[in-house]
């Protein structure tokens, strides 16, 4: 399989993985982890169609965490990741990630309602700055202030 010369096949891949039940080979992780930086040459409308494919499977949480595993979500969807770094406030027992995968796997397998249960916690996860020098992040995502 090439990821190098055709990108958006890692993100097919994730929708593979959780449209047909597949458990990934050790070597597709890796290749995915290394080369998810390959996905900036992809447009926005293939990447925002293969999302919407994914979305809609039965069973799309495998996917979901194939993204975030392997960097594959840092490079569209920061803020994927970002929420597995925040405590769920009600559900002290999850993240923010494993609630919102939760939430989408529970819902209708519509476009529209599996994203809006993607995005519901999307603000969740401290992502910004509040003044010079100041963090409100323990990570840095693209729009944290620098160290």
């Amino acid at each position: 399989m090439s990821f190098s010369d055709d990108p958006l096949r890692m993100l097919r891949a994730a929708r593979f993985l959780a449209g047909y039940g597949l458990v990934p080979e050790a070597e597709v992780v890796d290749a995915v982890r290394a080369l998810h930086p390959r996905l900036e040459i992809v447009s926005a409308e293939r990447i925002r169609d293969e999302l919407d494919k994914l979305v809609v499977v039965p069973q799309p949480e495998a996917g979901l965490r194939f993204l975030v595993e392997t960097g594959l979500a840092e490079e569209f969807l920061p803020e994927l990741p970002g929420m597995a770094l925040e405590v769920d406030p009600i559900h002290h027992h999850k993240d923010v990630l494993a609630h919102t995968i939760a939430v989408v796997a529970k819902t209708r397998p519509e476009r529209i309602v599996r994203l809006a249960a993607l995005f519901h916690d999307v603000g969740k996860p401290k992502t910004r700055s509040f003044g010079p020098g100041a963090r409100s992040a323990s990570t840095t995502t693209r729009w944290s202030a620098p160290a």
